[in-house]
């Protein structure tokens, strides 16, 4: 998986959902049904398709990718920041470390990044731990 479907989520959304893909795999294995199981079945069809369809538009809403586009957007400022940092620091220019570290304190890219790890992939980690 690419960073462009990790930050829109593209193709990991039917994943979401629990056993979404293993109930419909299940109902097509017991597709040789008399005409009332059938129907049953559809229903049931059309039951997870609707469950698989609320995931996707959870995972796919304005304010989902926004979110998303944020956080990234901030953690990919401090990544760029501690790489470009350590480059000064091995090309010898440690008063520009210096600067630079000033630069990150005034935009309180510090703090936005804690942000970003408590309210976004820390929720991520606390669901995925109660599954």
């Amino acid at each position: 998986m690419n960073w462009v479907t990790s930050l829109f989520k593209i193709g990991g959304n039917i994943t979401a959902g629990d056993g979404l893909i293993a109930k419909g795999m299940d109902m097509f294995d017991k597709s040789s049904l008399s005409d009332e199981e059938k129907r049953k079945l559809e229903l049931k069809m059309y039951s997870t398709w609707v469950d698989s369809q609320k995931v996707i538009a959870s995972q796919g809403s304005a304010t989902a990718i926004s979110r998303r586009v944020i956080a990234w957007a901030i953690t990919f400022t401090n990544l760029v920041t501690f790489v470009y940092a350590l480059i000064l620091q091995q090309i010898g220019m440690a008063y520009e470390v210096g600067e630079l570290m000033k630069l990150h304190s005034a935009m309180r890219l510090g703090e936005a990044f804690l942000a970003v790890i408590v309210f976004y992939f820390g929720t991520h980690v606390v669901g995925a731990l109660r599954k």
